[in-house]
């Protein structure tokens, strides 16, 4: 055997001694309580991370050492190899394996080195938890609870058949003996065997009775005053919190239990005494309860050395601390403060400055749970989002339970509250997760806010919603933004309906949405959300046709045309005036292509081309500006008939129809005889067949058949008068005319047909 050899098995001896160390402090861990913080201890935690680099040392070694070997020339028979394996005991090995449980066993073969591991939860890391033990939870710690509740009830019932025969003095030296009993009892016996989960139930029965013995001594017998009260049971916070060290679980329930029914006591008492003195008492007692019970736990304290050490270059070694971790203290943080706000909204003092100071310290308080909340780690995030918008309405009820201020500056809070709770949720990150909870409900609170408020809903509106929505949204690419500015637009509906007829705010109203129509127009440059497009579109045609239509009426009225028959004209030229802007826009914004070529946006614009055309009809039949509509009119119906002709097969029927509707709303707008409508019919017949020819387009020239048809019998059997012999005489003569120049028509085509040259088609 070489030295190698020799060295090799020296080595894995050690390796064997090492890992039986390991070995055995992992069993000595696995036998700890777990759940309570000293369990863990930081020595034991060092030792073992220093076996484990040992025992990697060895494996390291043990490598290279195998290396050189295989180097090495066979110089040893290869019995000599085995001998090496068998020399080893084996027997060592299995007393390792042997004298831990399965589960030790385990951990053993797979050793991880702790030295570069991550907290226990990193973040954004999932975590696999174990399944949980519904048995173990329920019997070893809700079973002491409930057993802690039935020695209440029969310790009441108790005392109500000796109370009548003991005086007030013997009566509370009882209840501060039998609670002192059972406590000092159950922490006696749990000192002797802290394994025993009925023992910490008796210490929590026995904390839970002293806390019932202080409450009557205030209430019922009257023998400690209130602020003494606090104190007391500040006292027994704090105590509690101790016990929190040998069940976190069981006593972190009583202790929060104990505080809310001291919140709520108190509160009542407050409201029926009309005391804003003794409310703000309670409310320091809260706060000073609150942080010494809940915000000095394990993940508090962790956070206040990482707060620390923010400023220096330090390595933050600290495990994360997590929301979830901490829920139970924030849930009963929120059930608190709203007992507290309840209190002041039913305080019958409308302004006092006691009242006002409980409310600055309450607001306080809450934005400390924010900043507390903020700094946590979410792993899932949904429970963080409904308690985080809880918490902001409970500082709005705050605000307003004061009662001094006008309700526009609620409104006012409403909004600013809002929008910083929005930034709050988007700075938190992807981390807290359910955030389209909060926004959603930001989006709604902040469209309260402004419409509430009559002075931000006529002058500020859109500068504070619309405008800095959809610019986020296109500088962020958030559609959900995006999308909610579109809805904001949509609010400037109700705001023409509810203003007044002031010249002065309807110039406003207009100013905010042409702004709005500009920075949209800008977004859809930005962006390609096609459904943003149409929908923000179709909004802003409705909106800025009735803001038009309304700020052209307010501008009329402001010159004072007040005479007989004048607002039927008024109403008539403001119409007129909302239907010429809003077609000039949109015949500009359909001829530069401005929304994309996309078919859903292109299937808007046809849509809503129809729309102003049937207006456009409508309008012609006005006096005012008579020529200017038609000519507006003429272009929208032609707006997009060359590009709907390339692309559909039958759309020369669509086009050449509603050029006929158009040349019939406009003679009927001169009123024009009825037999003047037949030739006309019967003349744009002859151009439709003549341009279907000229097109190569079978639907233009069936098209200009049927109306040919139609209007010489339209000519023939209802316009003719037969009284008047010249005029019968014309029309029949010039109808029969137009029919010859028909069959002319369709004849000359057919002699180039069968001539071989055939018309060919022009693009």
């Amino acid at each position: 055997m070489d030295q190698n050899e020799i060295k090799f098995l020296n080595l894995e001896n050690e390796l064997l001694s090492t890992r039986k160390k390991l070995n055995d402090l992992i069993y000595e861990y696995s036998q700890a309580d777990r759940t309570s913080p000293e369990a863990v201890n930081t020595a034991l935690y060092q030792d073992k991370i220093n076996y484990l680099e040992t025992e990697l040392k060895y494996l390291g070694n043990q490598l290279q050492i195998l290396k050189n070997m295989q180097n090495v020339q066979s110089s040893q028979p290869v019995q000599n190899v085995q001998s090496v394996q068998i020399s080893q005991p084996a027997q060592n090995v299995q007393s390792v394996q042997i004298s831990q449980p399965a589960q030790n066993a385990q951990s053993i073969q797979s050793p991880q080195p702790v030295k570069n591991a991550q907290p226990k939860y990193a973040a954004g890391i999932n975590t696999v938890r174990k399944p949980q033990d519904y048995e173990k939870l329920f019997g070893k710690n809700f079973m002491g609870i409930f057993a802690s509740v039935l020695i209440f009830i029969s310790l009441i019932i108790f005392a109500t058949l000796i109370i009548p025969h003991l005086t007030d003095t013997m009566k509370m030296i009882g209840m501060y003996l039998v609670s002192f009993g059972i406590l000092g009892g159950g922490y006696a016996l749990y000192k002797k065997n802290n394994q025993n989960n009925f023992y910490i139930a008796l210490i929590g029965c026995g904390a839970g009775s002293l806390y019932l013995s202080l409450l009557l001594s205030n209430l019922y017998f009257k023998r400690i005053d209130d602020i003494a009260l606090y104190l007391l049971i500040l006292v027994w916070t704090v105590f509690v919190k101790y016990l929190t060290r040998i069940k976190n679980f069981v006593f972190m329930i009583i202790g929060q239990c104990g505080i809310f029914i001291a919140m709520v006591l108190g509160t009542l008492l407050c409201v029926s005494e009309k005391d804003s003195g003794k409310f703000l008492v309670l409310i320091i007692f809260y706060m000073i309860s609150s942080f010494v019970f809940s915000n000095l736990g394990k993940a508090y304290l962790r956070f206040l050395v990482n707060f620390r050490r923010n400023d220096t270059s330090e390595e933050i070694d600290a495990e994360t601390f997590y929301y979830e971790d901490n829920l139970f203290s924030h849930i009963c943080k929120f059930l608190n403060l709203t007992v507290i706000t309840l209190g002041l909204s039913m305080m019958p003092v409308k302004w006092d400055s006691l009242k006002i100071t409980c409310v600055i310290f309450m607001m306080l308080y809450l934005l400390l749970e924010f900043y507390i909340a903020y700094k946590e780690e979410c792993r899932h995030g949904l429970v963080f989002q409904i308690l985080t918008i809880a918490d902001s309405f409970l500082f709005i009820c705050l605000f307003e339970a004061v009662n001094f201020y006008a309700m526009d500056a609620t409104y006012l809070l409403m909004y600013l509250v809002s929008l910083a709770l929005l930034f709050y949720v988007n700075k938190k990150g992807e981390r807290a997760g359910f955030k389209v909870v909060s926004e959603i409900y930001c989006f709604f609170m902040l469209y309260l806010g402004c419409s509430l408020n009559p002075f931000i809903r006529e002058h500020l509106y859109a500068y504070l919603t619309v405008i800095p929505f959809m610019l986020y949204g296109i500088l962020k690419k958030k559609r959900l933004y995006l999308y909610t500015s579109i809805l904001y637009i949509a609010q400037f509906l109700f705001l023409i309906m509810s203003l007044s007829s002031t010249y002065f705010l309807k110039t406003e109203l207009l100013i905010m949405i042409v702004i709005c129509y500009s920075v949209f127009l800008y977004s859809c440059k930005k962006t390609e959300e096609t459904w943003f497009k149409i929908a923000g579109y179709l909004v802003l045609c409705f909106i800025t046709f009735l803001s038009v239509n309304d700020f052209a009426h307010a501008t009329m009225l402001q010159y004072m045309i007040q005479q007989n028959g004048i607002h039927s004209e008024l109403m008539e030229k403001a119409y007129l005036i909302s239907f010429i802007t809003v077609a000039v826009i949109h015949l500009i914004l359909c001829k530069l292509d401005y929304f994309g070529k996309e078919k859903p946006v292109e299937n808007m614009m046809y849509g809503i081309t129809a729309l102003w055309m049937v207006l456009g009809c409508r309008a012609i039949y006005y006096e005012n500006w008579k020529l200017l509509i038609i000519l507006i009119t003429i272009l929208l119906f032609i707006i997009n008939s060359k590009k709907l002709l390339s692309k559909h097969k039958y759309a020369g029927y669509y086009v050449a129809f509603k050029y006929t509707a158009l040349m019939i709303c406009i003679l009927n707008s001169f009123e024009v005889v009825n037999y003047i409508i037949s030739i006309s019919l019967l003349l744009f017949a002859i151009v439709s067949i003549i341009a279907g020819f000229y097109k190569n387009n079978t639907s233009f020239r069936l098209y200009g058949l049927v109306l040919s048809m139609i209007s010489i019998f339209k000519l023939i059997m209802i316009d003719i008068q037969y009284d008047s012999t010249i005029e019968n005489a014309v029309s029949f003569f010039v109808s029969g005319v137009l029919c010859f120049i028909i069959s002319f028509i369709y004849n000359k085509i057919d002699t180039n047909f069968k001539k071989g040259n055939p018309p060919e088609k022009k693009e």
